[in-house]
């Protein structure tokens, strides 16, 4: 397999970003940022920096996309930006929106699911065109901030100072935070049920996952599939900052005895993962 750097080692270019750290084992690339930084990247600027990549390190670039394109018999043989193989029929990779013309090869490559994580217009039918399942699981920059992700005590701080502005009797108050407390677990509820459904479809193997350039959704979901799902075989994929490790820290503290049934824990699994977050002594 051919993987197309979009990243150079220890290289600063004008627009503000410093890249860093090519890792061609597991998250293949990774933008170095700060935590705040994480959802901020503007894509024009991040089109830009791309474009003066392919300019300046890879001018042969597009010929060869074409001829890989030409005689390309699977997923194997073509340039894709970030494309990894990660389980036996199974990639990740910068997204097939842009590049339609490489659906033809995913069942060649045995790939029968297209995740799609930005949710690109034209990208399901295109897929149903050529007889692929699509997937639409959406990363959008509040993501993170579902409560599955943050403490109890950091979202009642928060709920709190809110409705102290409101000037509401103790018995207004405590009656709006029990509703707060049941929003909580509705939605830590909704987001159980959808990345359920997410790895209930990773672990059937033959799916292509990808975000905009793969670099950061695409590891950062995967990582939650590698510490969260017991029946995946596949290649390990860990998180790409320890903002994002923190938040799976939080995600395993908030997870119900249910959720951890449905899941498919068990007492070995679990005794690791508490290893693997640094949870093991808590």
């Amino acid at each position: 397999m051919r993987i197309l750097p979009t990243q150079i080692n220890n290289v600063s270019f004008s627009f503000g970003f410093k890249l860093d750290d090519l890792y061609e084992d597991n998250q293949v690339h990774n933008f170095t940022q700060d935590d705040d930084e994480c959802f901020s990247h503007d894509a024009k600027i991040r089109d830009a920096i791309r474009a003066h990549m392919y300019a300046q390190f890879l001018p042969a670039y597009g010929q060869e996309v074409g001829r890989s394109n030409r005689y390309a018999e699977s997923l194997d043989d073509v340039f894709i930006p970030n494309l990894q193989k990660i389980g036996q029929n199974s990639y990740r990779g910068s997204t097939l929106a842009k590049n339609l013309q490489y659906l033809e090869l995913l069942r060649k490559s045995n790939v029968h699911t297209v995740i799609d994580l930005v949710g690109y217009f034209g990208l399901e039918s295109a897929c149903k065109s050529n007889g692929i399942d699509y997937m639409r699981y959406p990363v959008s920059a509040d993501y993170w901030a579902n409560p599955i992700f943050r403490t109890d005590s950091e979202l009642r701080e928060e709920k709190e100072k809110e409705l102290s502005k409101l000037g509401l009797t103790q018995n207004e108050f405590d009656t709006a935070m029990k509703k707060h407390e049941f929003s909580v677990m509705y939605e830590r509820s909704i987001f159980m049920k959808s990345f359920i459904d997410l790895i209930d479809t990773i672990n059937k193997d033959g799916f292509y996952i990808g975000c905009e350039f793969g670099e950061y959704r695409t590891p950062n979901i995967l990582a939650l599939n590698t510490f969260f799902n017991p029946h995946w075989k596949g290649k390990k994929v860990y998180p790409t900052s320890e903002f994002v490790y923190t938040k799976l820290k939080n995600m395993y503290n908030n997870l119900t005895p249910d959720d951890k049934v449905k899941l498919g824990f068990n007492r070995g699994f679990e005794e690791n993962l508490k290893i693997e977050l640094g949870l093991a002594d808590e």
